[in-house]
């Protein structure tokens, strides 16, 4: 009897060792076994762009300096100055290299003031477009005028990143040195004649030579022909050009582009912009004034107007435009998650700790997403915001148990 108690305790206890085994082996399995991904849905809007290029219109005076030399320009470009008020003094100088030296300067000082930090700097970002630049600049060889805007804004984005990258937030110092260098160049100078703004406007230090070809006038009136002629005419040459007014706030884009892309693109809407190329990456609102058709070889050119003038922004002639032709809002879904069940597009979420199936109805894709119809008024067999999707487990059904 005493061999059958300790032969029963001895199995009992084996029992339990095995029993305890098997749970810590089953605990150990669960806490290796990977954790399910979940996706939590949120909204997006996802816009509808089309890229267009084209040309800058706008009435503009050229103004020219009264003696051969050096200009000092004395308002920044973009400022709007009244008629009569002076622009600019320019010296004689005989000495070229005195006039080169004069000319670095105030370039190198305009650019140091544009590389101050207001915020903190993406230095990705920063980097990405240092690389557009830098490509874009070697395909635009020939564009003087997109060249000089360019280096300037590359220039601009390298101190800037400098500066990031250091304890400082400006280049007061070296701005003051180069200053102090400048007034003592212009102090060994003779006479000199001042510039006067003719008219009211925004002056600007360039020209391009285009200035008395792609007016206001023309943009309004542009047909096909015109922007071949045009697109394809050489610069004017202006004697002792130092910078040019545009006398209204009104300015015009005018592009050709085909029937297919600009079907969206309709006369007398307004639509939100962006200028590729430009410094200003901000938004403008630019009304289309014009639509032409040409069906005998299915060419578009398309007049757009702006009723302001945004600070900073570049005005080089020719410039590459993405136009928002609509945009698309709905709930975010990864293009993985979504399945086809018992003949419905949808996806499964986490709900209680089970597998639940959630319909959808796509909008569009961008970016290895769906932008999926937000069901706000539906059932609850549709997609909401905020439910968790699940990602990586296989062999989904509708109840399955999700650790």
């Amino acid at each position: 009897m005493q061999n059958v108690k300790k032969t029963a305790k001895r199995a009992a206890t084996i029992v339990l060792g095995v029993l305890l085994l098997i749970y810590i082996l089953y605990h150990i399995a669960n806490a290796l076994k990977p954790l399910t991904e979940l996706y939590t849905v949120t909204k997006e809007t996802v816009k509808n762009q089309i890229e267009l290029s084209g040309y800058i219109f706008r009435d503009e005076t050229v103004l020219t300096s009264p003696v051969t030399g050096t200009s000092v320009i004395s308002v920044k470009d973009g400022e709007k100055v009244a008629g009569g008020s002076v622009v600019a003094l320019s010296y004689y100088i005989e000495s070229e290299e005195v006039k080169n030296a004069v000319s670095k300067t105030d370039e190198k000082i305009n650019i140091l003031k544009k590389s101050s930090l207001s915020k903190s700097l993406d230095i990705d970002e920063t980097d990405k477009r240092i690389a557009e630049l830098r490509t874009e600049m070697a395909i635009r060889q020939n564009d003087a005028a997109y060249l000089k805007f360019a280096s300037e804004e590359l220039l601009t984005l390298m101190n800037k990143r400098s500066l990031s990258l250091s304890d400082k937030e400006n280049y007061d110092k070296e701005i003051a040195s180069l200053t102090a260098e400048r007034t003592l160049l212009l102090s060994s100078l003779g006479k000199s004649e001042k510039t006067e703004a003719p008219l009211s406007g925004y002056f600007y230090s360039y020209t391009d030579g285009y200035e008395n070809l792609f007016t206001a006038e023309e943009a309004l009136n542009m047909t096909k022909e015109k922007f071949d002629y045009l697109s394809s005419s050489l610069p004017s040459l202006y004697n002792g050009a130092i910078g040019k007014i545009s006398g209204g706030f009104k300015w015009y884009f005018v592009c050709k582009t085909d029937i297919e892309s600009s079907e969206e693109i309709v006369e007398n809407k307004k639509y939100s912009c962006t200028f590729s190329d430009n410094t200003y990456k901000d938004e403008i609102k630019l009304t289309v004034e014009r639509k032409t058709v040409d069906y005998s070889d299915k060419t578009v050119i398309i007049t757009f107007c702006a009723d302001r003038i945004p600070e900073n922004f570049d005005f080089v002639r020719h410039q590459r435009m993405k136009i928002t032709v609509s945009e698309t809002t709905g709930l975010k879904v990864p293009v993985p998650a979504v399945r086809v069940i018992d003949g419905n597009t949808g996806v499964y979420i986490l709900y209680d700790g089970v597998a639940r199936i959630r319909n959808i109805n796509i909008l569009t894709e961008s970016g290895g997403y769906y932008i999926v119809e937000d069901s706000e008024q539906k059932t609850k067999e549709w997609l909401y915001l905020y439910d968790r999707i699940i990602m990586d487990e296989k062999n989904l059904y509708d109840g399955k148990v999700i650790d």
